[in-house]
């Protein structure tokens, strides 16, 4: 499945970007997930997220959506934001071993930015400690 963003963050230029989803076979599988969506979508046209009146879904509209689901999940939603997808993306990337540069280019950062989204488990940081101990 291939996602045109028609605007990005780095994208000065106004040139667009498309951002490739690829089959993983598992019970997270973005492509089987985006089929399902587009099945019961109300448009075939235009933005990807949209209302079931087919207006487009805009970003804090989103993130309340992801709020309101996180607090009906009895999960605290005060630690979520619109970047909590890129945070959670590079940290999965990081902790699966996906070297920088692919980090960099799947997150479509130009610098070493992205270094400020990798979080470090408490858990690892704990065992730097007790290895520089031993």
């Amino acid at each position: 499945v291939m996602i045109r963003l028609r605007r990005g963050k780095t994208d000065q230029f106004g040139r667009g970007v498309h951002i490739f989803l690829v089959r993983t076979d598992s019970a997270l599988c973005p492509v089987r997930a985006v089929l399902c969506y587009l099945a019961i979508r109300p448009k075939s046209e235009g933005p990807l997220l949209v209302h079931s009146d087919g207006t487009p879904l805009l970003r804090d509209q989103f993130v309340r959506m992801v709020k309101k689901t996180l607090r009906a999940a009895n999960v605290d939603d005060k630690d979520y934001s619109g970047h909590s997808f890129r945070i959670g993306a590079a940290t999965a990337a990081a902790a699966a071993g996906v070297p920088a540069h692919f980090i960099k280019m799947l997150g479509r950062w130009e610098s070493e930015a992205y270094q400020l989204y990798v979080r470090t488990p408490r858990e690892s940081l704990m065992g730097i400690s007790q290895l520089l101990a031993a």
